[in-house]
């Protein structure tokens, strides 16, 4: 399993989600198997986000589409556009 925490203000829709969601606070969690994408976990479970956001894996940012490993934790946070 991976656990998936996000800050809840993030959610544009949480109708019925197919994965189960836990709420801590502002922080919603879910609980998925492994072997899946964070894209795939999120399409699956049908939660949909009001901005892009980027995934943090076990403290390292990575790619939304990298398959996860049973025990990784993962933050989502707003996508931050930045630069000149």
């Amino acid at each position: 399993m991976v656990t998936i925490k996000f800050d809840s203000r993030l959610l544009l829709t949480l109708l019925a989600p197919a994965i189960p969601v836990e709420m801590d606070g502002h922080y919603a969690i879910i609980q998925a198997p492994a072997g899946k994408s964070v894209n795939q976990i999120l399409r699956d479970s049908d939660i949909q986000f009001s901005q892009a956001v980027t995934a943090v894996v076990n403290g390292r940012t990575t790619d939304l589409e990298q398959p996860l490993e049973p025990g990784d934790e993962v933050r989502l946070l707003p996508q931050i556009a930045g630069g000149d």
